[in-house]
């Protein structure tokens, strides 16, 4: 199995909103009120919000890609 790192592209924002999405919650403290998770996720995680960082010449991401994986994997269960 190999892997491939790429600076990510505006075509990478639907994954990596929902990535954010998925992951966020489990950076924030456990006394943060699931609505002002929600709020923020929605304001600063979305797939336009993401477009609009990896539009911008100074912001980047960085995505590893399998070589071998033919479908996207199926996402995780919501701990949450």
């Amino acid at each position: 199995m190999s892997y491939t790192l790429r600076r990510a592209v505006p075509a990478d924002a639907e994954a990596l909103s929902a990535l954010a999405g998925e992951l966020f919650p489990d950076a924030c403290p456990s006394f943060m009120r699931r609505s002002a998770i929600d709020a923020f996720i929605a304001e600063n995680l979305s797939i336009e919000a993401f477009r609009e960082h990896l539009a911008h010449p100074s912001w980047r991401a960085w995505v590893t890609e399998r070589s071998d994986q033919t479908a996207p994997p199926e996402p995780r269960p919501s701990v949450r």
